[in-house]
């Protein structure tokens, strides 16, 4: 099942980012998601 993308659902996904909680973060996306975190440059 597919939801619109809304206001409404950016604001729980980020909400989950602000939580720190991956279970509600992933709970938006497919059970078979790859999920890659990109990292910040190394400086020196």
């Amino acid at each position: 099942m597919t939801r619109k993308v809304t206001i409404e659902l950016l604001d729980e996904i980020q909400d989950g980012f602000n939580q720190q909680d991956v279970d509600a973060i992933l709970s938006h996306f497919a059970d078979d998601c790859e999920w890659l975190m990109g990292a910040m440059p190394q400086f020196g």
